[in-house]
């Protein structure tokens, strides 16, 4: 098996669910469904724009989406006309090395680091990068953390958090060593879910939506 499924209860009411697995195991999948309806296992990814409603395919995506050699990649965080720089994992070196920088196109990306294997975007944890409402809500989330040779697919399976308390769990109250300065915020709420194929205990599909991409692994 190339990942460990990991339960991690923070206070009362909070379960946090996380599949640890190697860097090189990790890769951006552009779906437009629901995650129940793949084989893969992972958790959901980047933000997007779902103009009909989450019961209907994306309208488009809003964070990058990069796997080298697929056809299909989503190369801007926001749109092509109007990028915005945000927090993004870069994974590179012949899957590696993986850090993050802020970033409004892929090609910034690759400006910098020549070739890239993947590419996820999201955000970071400052309350600059989020509305007040969004900052301080409490609610179900998902994040992207690394810390060595592993990478870290985090969800908030039971009960709600708010950015700070996220950003808490993974600086500390997870016990699993991580940085909050290692870590990608994805897309929360209804679209946060995890997906161990084949295995109904470890797997919980929140609000069954569409969604743009997912994180996935590569083996299993």
């Amino acid at each position: 098996m190339s990942y460990q499924f990991i339960s991690r209860s923070v206070g009362p009411t909070v379960t946090y669910w996380i599949l640890r697995t190697p860097i090189s195991n990790i890769r951006s999948l552009i779906i437009n469904r629901p995650i129940s309806s793949t084989s893969n296992t992972g958790v959901n990814g980047g933000f997007f724009a779902a103009a009909n409603g989450y019961n209907s395919p994306p309208t488009g995506g809003r964070s990058i989406s990069y796997t080298r050699g697929y056809s299909t990649n989503y190369l801007y965080n926001g749109t092509a006309s109007n990028p915005v720089s945000r927090r993004t994992a870069v994974i590179y070196n012949n899957r590696r090395s993986i850090t993050r920088m802020n970033a409004a196109r892929l090609s910034e990306i690759t400006n910098r680091f020549g070739t890239v294997d993947v590419a996820i975007g999201g955000t970071d944890f400052s309350s600059s990068s989020w509305s007040s409402t969004a900052y301080y809500g409490a609610t179900k989330r998902t994040a992207l953390a690394w810390e060595g040779s592993n990478a870290y697919l985090i969800v908030v399976r039971t009960g709600v958090v708010n950015i700070p308390a996220l950003r808490s769990a993974i600086d500390s109250d997870l016990g699993l060593g991580l940085s909050s300065s290692n870590a990608v915020v994805l897309d929360g709420s209804g679209s946060t879910s995890m997906q161990v194929y084949g295995n109904s205990s470890r797997t919980w599909h929140n609000a069954n939506r569409h969604i743009f991409n997912m994180v996935t692994l590569v083996n299993t």
